[in-house]
């Protein structure tokens, strides 16, 4: 899996109906091609997003990763 170094302080994703999960202190993220996102948390946890979320909030990242 390619992970990508991002440092982001919080993520926020927004499924339908409003319903949001949201994830503080992310490291590293691996977008697969399904689509489902796997995340590195500093604390160690581990993630995964699956699809069918409507967007992506993103808290602390100057600049663009992907």
């Amino acid at each position: 899996m390619d992970f990508k170094t991002v440092n982001e302080k919080k993520r926020t994703y927004i499924f339908p109906n409003n319903d949001r999960v949201t994830f503080d202190e992310i490291e590293e993220i691996c977008v697969r091609p399904s689509g489902t996102h796997r995340l590195n948390l500093k604390d160690g946890r581990k993630v995964i997003v699956p699809t069918g979320w409507l967007a992506v909030e993103i808290e602390g990242l100057p600049e663009w990763v992907f």
